[in-house]
């Protein structure tokens, strides 16, 4: 069985001081606020900037399996390289069978999902999550 790697995006501590952190290295660096004895320091300092940047919005591409939403919508990347955006507001209903999660959007797109090889846990969550921020009713499980 795959984890699916869960995101809330909302305010951390954490996360909040590593983009101050990459943002005052990268004006730091650029404008050398700082003046260093060997100028090669502000361009490392700036490159630190961009690295962690560069890190912090990659967490995406780590996981195979990750969900990363707020009260707008939601990405879904599940056995795929590529995510699926998802927006709450467009969600009209969700069906869940035995092998597919389907989700149905008002405008009748359909986005399917193979979730047979996930943990049920894994699957009620996003599950949960989808139902609490679209306000959907109406889910189905068919199995």
């Amino acid at each position: 069985m795959k984890k699916i790697h869960f995101n809330h995006l909302r305010f951390k501590h954490w996360s909040t001081f590593v983009i101050l952190l990459a943002f005052l290295c990268i004006v730091f660096g650029f404008f050398e606020i700082i003046t260093f004895t060997n100028p090669e320091i502000n361009k490392k300092v700036s490159a630190l900037g961009y690295i962690l940047t560069a890190i912090y919005f990659s967490k995406m591409f780590w996981f195979r399996n990750y969900v990363e939403w707020n009260k707008l919508g939601m990405n879904i990347k599940l056995n795929k390289w590529i995510s699926k955006s998802i927006s709450f507001d467009e969600v009209s209903e969700v069906l869940l069978t035995d092998s597919t999660l389907t989700i149905i959007e008002k405008s009748g797109f359909k986005q399917k999902f193979q979730i047979d090889t996930f943990y049920s846990e894994d699957v009620a969550k996003l599950i949960r999550i989808i139902n609490e921020n679209a306000g959907v009713q109406n889910s189905t499980v068919a199995i």
